[in-house]
């Protein structure tokens, strides 16, 4: 709904629309007859729903020669306002909450392993970067990688390094893992069955659907690009450096400080 069309029926149900009804009581004019009819006072019902002129608008536009019935009409735009109002109020609450979210790596349970991924990508060369990072409950680098790519799009960058994420798993032999990252469409297609994701990505995902059975639990979370922080940097070192590396327990020296911004300890 336009919003100067829900404040004129805010308006006209609050019955804040200058009548002439309305202003006949205030006394600024000298009789409050509807000019187009003639015959009633003009007000506000009466203009919009009982006038003849309008009564014939509604039947030949709107009730399609139907019979109109302005009391039903009136408490069907009262019920959609306030539905509306609520609607309204319930996004403003929810993005509230949204925004009061951690916006920090948070660490998975003793016995799993979180695994979080990014791909970062540029338009004008089509070079992209793909960052993984592996960390333990006790936020400790295990494993991780910033591997510089080319992709035709941000969406496959993001699904090359969930695969890539994959491969260093099922080579450092992890059991329990949760998969993070801020890609919804990537987490969406591998976690929900009934979801299609883009042509461009499904051959990767089936890569990584075939290394699902090596392990015992997955956990798919999907979190802010401020919770991914980590990823999203190698991501875009990549980029930077035009080079690919790959670490275990000690992340690159650039990396470290995002590290310590996720309130984790770092090496020395």
């Amino acid at each position: 709904m336009a919003p100067k069309v829900a404040n004129f029926m805010w308006r006209a149900l609050s019955n804040a629309l200058p009548s002439l009804w309305s202003l006949f009581r205030r006394k600024i004019v000298k009789t409050p007859i509807y000019a187009i009819c003639g015959d009633q006072p003009e007000t506000i019902e009466h203009c919009l729903l009982h006038c003849p002129w309008t009564l014939a608008v509604w039947c030949s536009v709107v009730m399609k020669n139907g019979s109109p019935n302005p009391s039903l009409f009136t408490g069907n735009i009262k019920r959609g306002l306030l539905n509306w109002e609520e609607a309204r109020v319930s996004v403003l609450q929810s993005s509230q909450l949204i925004s009061r979210a951690p916006t920090l790596w948070t660490p998975p349970p003793v016995d799993v392993v979180k695994i979080n991924f990014d791909g970062a990508w540029k338009e004008s060369n089509l070079n992209s970067g793909v960052g993984v990072i592996i960390r333990s409950h006790m936020g400790l680098s295990i494993a991780g990688a910033s591997l510089f790519r080319s992709h035709n799009s941000t969406v496959e960058a993001e699904a090359e390094a969930l695969l890539y994420g994959f491969r260093m798993a099922v080579v450092l032999k992890l059991e329990k893992i949760i998969i993070e990252g801020d890609c919804q469409e990537v987490i969406k297609a591998l976690s929900d069955s009934s979801f299609s994701p883009s042509r461009r990505i499904s051959p990767i995902l089936k890569k990584v659907a075939h290394l699902v059975p090596f392990f015992r639990s997955i956990h798919w979370n999907w979190v802010p690009r401020e919770a991914n922080r980590l990823a999203n940097a190698a991501a875009k070192l990549a980029i930077q450096s035009l080079c690919s590396q790959e670490w275990a327990n000690r992340p690159p020296n650039s990396l470290i400080s995002v590290l310590r911004n996720d309130g984790l300890p770092a090496p020395p």
